[in-house]
């Protein structure tokens, strides 16, 4: 039993690590501050910045609950973050340009 909550800490720990990371990481290249990146401001600079760290967490394997409950918005807005972040990808080549510089920093 010990193991087992040994294992799950150290899950937690690498999942923590990891938002941390992907918060840095955009807060780096948007050049957003990170209070603006987790609040709900409405200014396209932060919530694109927003999106991006919305799909950092869900490529990483957290689902819509569990990203919500991590930056405090419901599931149905990271839901409608991630279809922007789609759609900005496809039709904005800078957001594209700057989504990948994040991902890169990551690494």
């Amino acid at each position: 039993m010990k193991d087992y909550f040994n294992h799950q800490i150290k899950e937690l720990e690498a999942d923590r690590d990891y938002c941390v990371r992907a918060l840095l990481a955009v807060r780096i290249i948007t050049k957003v501050p990170k209070d603006e990146i987790l609040s709900s401001l409405r200014e396209p600079e932060a919530a694109q910045a927003r999106f991006m760290l919305y799909e950092l967490m869900s490529s990483y394997g957290f689902d819509y609950a569990e990203i919500g409950r991590i930056i405090n918005k419901h599931a149905s807005t990271i839901k409608s973050g991630l279809d922007r972040h789609k759609k900005l990808m496809l039709q904005d080549e800078d957001y594209a340009t700057q989504y990948e510089n994040v991902v890169n920093k990551i690494r």
